[in-house]
């Protein structure tokens, strides 16, 4: 179950993410970083679903694109089609029934068309009254997993505490988006972020990143790692 959160600002697109892919038991297997940065754009891509989208999608930009404002017009259709590669191939190997169906992307950069950062959000599933594979601009705050419950807690959140201190901002709500289990796709409750939290910030000059915090989640042994069926959220 990935934790992954948006804040645009007048100035910058900061993406938060935690570090730790599950199995669909729930089980940890790896951790690593789940945003693909293409600095020469600039653009930062995040991902939840399953852990292979996000080196996917990196190769795929690097290769067809030299700029954000392309990026963004093909987004949706270049998320649906990693995705579908994805279940396709899974199906080939016999393991359908391990894929993922869900998948949720956020592509942050700065528009030289609009001079502004700014974030998009391209969801495989309808739910929150989204249309699946529809791209949609973030524009403020994006937090995911999220509830009625999380939102009634973030009543700190306001544009001056967000100006003040985007990584103080960033690491309270990943705090509170692990202090109770969420669903996964597979009906289990698990905690939405584990290994650390990663603050992402792009600005007009560039893409800078760092580790705010880390917990002490135990991974899985070596032997269970590279798992095609490794998932992000």
């Amino acid at each position: 179950m990935t934790a992954m959160n948006t804040i645009v600002t007048p100035t910058a697109v900061h993406v938060s993410t935690d570090g730790a892919s599950y199995l669909r038991d729930g089980q940890i297997v790896w951790e690593g970083q789940k945003v693909g940065i293409l600095a020469h754009l600039p653009a930062v891509i995040g991902v939840r679903g399953p852990s292979m989208h996000v080196p996917s999608i990196v190769a795929n930009v690097s290769a067809n694109f030299t700029g954000f404002d392309p990026l963004v017009a093909a987004a949706a259709r270049l998320f649906r089609a990693i995705h579908e590669q994805y279940g396709a191939a899974m199906a080939a190997q016999d393991r359908a029934h391990e894929a993922h169906e869900d998948a949720e992307f956020v592509v942050a950069g700065w528009s030289e068309e609009r001079d502004r950062p700014e974030a998009y959000g391209v969801h495989s599933h309808g739910r929150n009254g989204l249309k699946a594979w529809t791209l949609f601009e973030i524009p403020g705050l994006s937090i995911s997993p999220s509830d009625p419950e999380l939102i009634d807690r973030l009543d700190f959140l306001n544009l001056e505490t967000v100006l003040t201190n985007v990584e103080a901002t960033a690491l309270r709500i990943m705090e509170l988006q692990r202090e109770r289990p969420f669903e996964m796709e597979s009906g289990r409750a698990t905690v939405a972020a584990g290994a650390f939290c990663q603050l992402t910030t792009l600005t007009r000059s560039g893409v800078t990143t760092r580790i705010l915090k880390r917990w002490g989640n135990k991974t899985a042994p070596a032997s269970a790692l590279f798992r095609s069926d490794a998932v992000c959220s």
